[in-house]
């Protein structure tokens, strides 16, 4: 953890490999593996940390069948970035959003995903789907504001209306400041700012790009 926070992800990763070559309860294998997944994605080894978000994921499901966690949407975020079939992860993506079995959070999670994968692939079919199965969650008072607002943002930016997407690139931006994840922060101004840009505020859009990655 300390050469993590020192900024020396790889460093960190080779430690935590080490220790998990050491007798373990099946509790303290998790945490370790966990922390090694920190590191591994700070560190933007894909494939590595795809083989340790399965561990984790399939150490979750039950009787082989992989259970809705938030390990299951990193899994699906690292093979993304590993280069894995997109149809194939936003099939995954579809069934995250189709289940009812978690809260929805992990839904509105996965449909982000899946937005932006739909549009890198130009599923457009796909996206309507999806939006369609998401419906009651953007509706729910009880599902946080952040995730219901980004998710209308993405979906309507890319396949709905730019006016209320627009809209609610505004409404994310003026949240943004209560979120704790930097990456996320960074990642949700510069889809904001793409937004603004696309809707026809240039100047705006790109203060916002320079605030996100200065």
């Amino acid at each position: 953890r300390h050469a993590l926070e020192l900024g020396r992800p790889l460093e960190a990763d080779e430690i935590l490999r080490g220790s998990l070559e050491l007798p373990l309860s099946a509790a303290d294998r998790f945490a370790l593996l966990s922390e090694r997944a920190h590191a591994l994605k700070a560190a933007d080894q894909w494939d590595d940390l795809v083989l340790v978000l399965s561990e984790l994921a399939a150490s979750e499901s039950d009787v082989g069948r992989l259970s809705h966690t938030e390990h299951e949407l990193q899994l699906i975020s690292a093979k993304w970035a590993a280069g894995y079939d997109a149809s194939d992860l936003l099939s995954s993506l579809r069934e995250c959003c189709a289940q009812r079995a978690s809260g929805s959070s992990h839904r509105l999670l996965a449909a982000r995903f899946a937005f932006m994968l739909a549009d890198n692939i130009c599923e457009v079919e796909a996206a309507h789907e999806i939006y369609s199965l998401i419906n009651g969650d953007l509706a729910a008072h009880d599902a946080p504001v952040f995730d219901r607002v980004y998710c209308r943002m993405l979906y309507n930016a890319a396949f709905g209306d730019i006016v209320a997407a627009e809209r609610a690139a505004r409404e994310l931006n003026a949240i943004l400041e209560e979120r704790l994840d930097i990456r996320e922060i960074c990642l949700a101004r510069a889809h904001v700012a793409e937004v603004l840009k696309e809707s026809g505020h240039q100047g705006q859009g790109i203060a916002l790009l320079q605030r996100a990655y200065r």
